[in-house]
């Protein structure tokens, strides 16, 4: 059952028709049938280029949906035939999905099937067809008589994982066939708005992709996973095992990025949370060569760039933008350019994203480039899919809630830049900022895996910033607030302002900075 197939009275073939702007000469034999352009003959009517265009033929939405009868029959003669490997491979291919058959009766065959294996009973055609008939279900599938053919449909029993390719491919034609089909009734539900629309297609879309690749597990194997990874884990004493972002305290913290996390970092403006995103993307492109997305919502992509380049050259971005800069430093921006230019960092700085078109560029950018760290500048800048003037805090909530599905939905680690209340600077003492900091929701601190909290002490009795005859050095802390699969912490960080560079703390004792002061000389 591979050929064209129509439903609804079982529509035969149609031969082709001339078209309407052709004749068949009646005088040719049939071999030599000669079409002869309508507009041709003396007198015959022009035709009309601006009139709707004429469909001949049966209609294409009729036809059954793609399936093939054979290759069900022959899964099912193999796992008849050797029940325990093929159950195992089917589940390992497909899964357990009794859509994947097309056939009522051979959905209804494989869940019986299924239902034994489970139970540890043996399956053959004498067991299999005495549950469907305990079951009130044989007659109706074609009895004994049909169980008892399933074999020999099978030609080659070692084939299975072929019959199994052709049942997967169909199965997924169906699926993507039942997502247009739904998207053609959206298409006409006015109600819905087209942003959405095209999300709703385009997530569907995607999830049919994602079964083209991944399969559900089954307990044993996560088990099996989970004890590799603690294996894992033991044997390589702590050390972090998702992406490293390039400051060694926070890896050692955290273990790095790890696929399905939402990272949350917060800050007051002008205390550098942008410039740490862009040291964590830099580290993660050009070092580990790992695709990484950033979505400026704030800032153009050019000032990112700038910023990129000021960073990884060590050259100050305020004097370049005084026009003072040495040749030095030019030619280092020019050799940090042509780094950068080759690394995959892709930076989309289009203003006013809503959450669902910031996740319809982010599935792209996955499909495209394998995208392996996704960066949001910043999580109250990126607008609801439904607006409502009177409650930011559920705005902000829908806004998180999309971003934390978009970590698991593509299985990347997602930072969220994100601001902090005014609170934190109004307290009459110096004190850390806290979880409930955050800026006009909760939800942000549910959602979060990581919660990293940027700030600075301005208390002159504990770490200060800047730094001591260090005007362009300043001390930054990020206190690892919440931590979902692990500790918290506070981490100090050095922040070269100039350079819009964070490095990891390195106590600067006195001495240093004398050393570094050149003595006075009398003129």
């Amino acid at each position: 059952m591979y050929g064209e197939q129509y439903c609804f009275g079982e529509h035969e073939p149609i031969a082709a028709q001339p078209n309407q702007n052709q004749i068949v000469s009646k005088t040719a034999s049939p071999m030599n049938t000669t079409i002869v352009p309508q507009q041709d003959q003396p007198g015959s009517p022009q035709p009309d280029l601006h009139a709707q265009p004429q469909y001949n033929g049966p209609s294409r939405l009729h036809r059954l949906p793609p399936h093939s009868v054979e290759a069900e029959q022959a899964v099912l003669g193999c796992l008849l035939l050797d029940s325990t490997e093929g159950i195992n491979l089917f589940l390992g291919r497909i899964g357990p999905r009794p859509d994947a058959f097309y056939d009522i009766r051979h959905r209804t065959i494989f869940e019986t099937i299924l239902d034994m294996s489970h139970k540890g009973e043996p399956i053959d055609v004498v067991t299999l067809s005495n549950r469907l008939n305990n079951m009130n279900c044989l007659q109706s599938i074609g009895g004994q008589q049909y169980i008892a053919q399933l074999p020999d449909t099978a030609p080659a029993p070692a084939s299975l994982y072929y019959y199994l390719e052709i049942l997967r491919d169909f199965y997924l034609r169906r699926r993507l066939l039942h997502v247009c089909t739904a998207a053609t009734e959206w298409v006409f539900d006015h109600s819905i708005d087209v942003t959405e629309l095209l999300d709703r297609t385009e997530q569907q879309v995607f999830q049919v992709n994602s079964e083209r690749l991944d399969t559900p597990q089954g307990i044993e194997k996560l088990a099996a996973k989970a004890v590799a990874r603690a294996e894992f884990l033991f044997e390589h004493g702590g050390d972090p095992t998702g992406i490293l972002t390039g400051f060694a305290d926070f890896d050692r913290l955290t273990g790095g990025l790890h696929g399905g996390e939402m990272i949350v970092i917060a800050a007051r403006p002008s205390v550098g949370k942008t410039a740490l995103a862009m040291n964590i993307a830099e580290h993660v492109a050009l070092n580990s060569s790992l695709p990484t997305a950033v979505f400026s919502l704030e800032m153009s992509a050019e000032s990112l760039v700038m910023r990129l380049l000021c960073a990884r050259a060590s050259a100050n971005l305020g004097l370049l933008r005084d026009r003072i800069m040495t040749k030095a430093d030019l030619k280092r921006m020019r050799d940090a350019a042509e780094a950068v230019a080759k690394a995959p960092l892709y930076i989309d700085d289009t203003p006013g994203l809503s959450a669902l078109e910031l996740k319809a560029r982010a599935r792209r950018l996955r499909q495209r480039h394998r995208i392996a760290l996704i960066i949001v500048d910043y999580l109250q800048l990126c607008h609801p899919d439904q607006p409502r003037k009177e409650n930011r805090q559920q705005e902000i909530a829908e806004v998180s809630h999309a971003l934390k599905d978009l970590a698991r939905e593509l299985n990347v680690p997602v930072i969220v830049l994100s601001q902090l209340n005014r609170e934190v600077e109004k307290s009459e003492k110096p004190r850390k900022p806290q979880l409930s900091d955050l800026r006009e929701s909760g939800a942000i601190e549910q959602d979060a895996d990581i919660v990293g909290l940027l700030y600075k002490w301005n208390d002159p009795d504990r770490i200060s910033a800047p730094v001591k005859n260090k005007p362009d050095l300043e001390i930054v802390h990020l206190l690892i607030a919440k931590h979902r699969n692990g500790p918290t912490g506070d981490i100090l960080l050095t922040f070269h302002k100039g350079f819009t560079r964070f490095q990891g703390y390195a106590p600067i004792a006195a001495a240093d900075h004398a050393a570094t002061e050149e003595p006075a000389t009398e003129c």
